[in-house]
């Protein structure tokens, strides 16, 4: 017997499924509604949000599982729904996939030119406007964008790998 939290998630995934089927990705914009009604943006974007909050299973050594943020006491995403949506693509963190993109972006620039010296208006064949990008990560690690999600170590190694220059 599915109670109806399993077939809430049996109808989304399947909603999910479809729309990958039909888009090519699983990249639902929040607003996204389906032909049934279905408002499958929003249940994306609320799966993210528990992703982000913790709030979803992990399993011990001892094969018990518990929340990952330490509180049973939600509904979980299980380890199971978790792998099913990694299958089909999922993007937990939208800001992460974008900068990723963006890199990659840069990366290739930078390998058919020899540097980053991207004029401000250039657009990447796929649509990416890298001159732009590369100016906003110069103005977020010295501070003057305000309101910006700080580069990571990690990021910022990443950059200069590929010849950044900061000023």
């Amino acid at each position: 017997w599915e109670n109806g939290s399993d077939r809430k998630w049996t109808r989304a995934y399947a909603a999910l499924e479809q729309y990958k089927e039909e888009y090519g990705n699983i990249d639902v914009n929040v607003g996204y509604v389906t032909a049934d009604g279905f408002s499958l943006g929003k249940w994306v974007s609320n799966i993210r949000s528990k992703w982000s909050r913790g709030e979803y299973e992990v399993q011990m050594p001892s094969g018990e599982r518990h929340a990952k943020n330490g509180d049973d006491s939600k509904k979980l995403l299980t380890i199971e729904q978790i792998e099913q949506l990694d299958d089909l693509g999922m993007i937990w963190n939208k800001h992460q996939a974008r900068w990723e993109q963006n890199f990659l972006e840069a990366e290739k620039y930078w390998k058919e030119h020899g540097d980053l010296n991207v004029p401000n208006r250039y657009v990447t064949p796929q649509g990416v406007t890298l001159g732009v990008w590369l100016n906003n990560q110069r103005k977020i690690v010295l501070g003057k964008k305000s309101g910006a999600v700080p580069l990571t170590e990690t990021q910022k190694i990443r950059l200069n790998q590929i010849g950044m220059v900061w000023r």
